[in-house]
């Protein structure tokens, strides 16, 4: 029994700290999209802007084509700053997300207030890709209302 003990415990402890350590980096990832999403809730440009890779790119996807419609970081903060100074309000939520290597996926559901008053929402499937602890592209599925 005690060869069994000398032979499997370094492997057992490995695999729980390999456990330990992917499950933080994971979380990590996650936490990373979680800051960004709550910082664009804020309308907290420095904040995103420190959580974007300076080649970040924002990419629309309708059927089988993509388009990328912001690339780099200055165009996406021009982007955010016009869309920002518009009286929308609107909150962006997470759901269900999931991490895969350097990718977090999920729905993100929008919740705004129109010009007429009316509560209106809206869902996509987005998926982020993280470079070096930054957003580097993001791919955005068709909204369904």
């Amino acid at each position: 029994m005690q060869k069994f003990i000398q032979k499997f415990l370094p492997m057992a402890v490995a695999a729980m700290l390999f456990s330990v350590s992917a499950h933080a980096e994971m979380t990590g990832k996650h936490e990373v999209v979680t800051t960004y999403i709550n910082a664009y809730n804020q309308k907290d440009i420095e904040q995103m802007s420190s959580l974007m890779h300076p080649d970040i790119e924002w990419i629309d996807i309708a059927g089988s084509t993509q388009t990328v419609s912001v690339s780099g970081k200055q165009a996406m903060l021009q982007g955010l700053a016009a869309y920002f100074a518009t009286d929308l309000e609107s909150v962006s939520v997470l759901q269900g997300a999931a991490v895969n290597g350097p990718y977090v996926s999920g729905v993100e559901k929008v919740l705004w207030v129109d010009t007429d008053n009316q509560e209106r929402q809206q869902s996509a499937t987005v998926v982020y890709e993280l470079e070096d602890g930054l957003i580097r592209r993001v791919w955005y599925f068709p909204a369904v209302k």
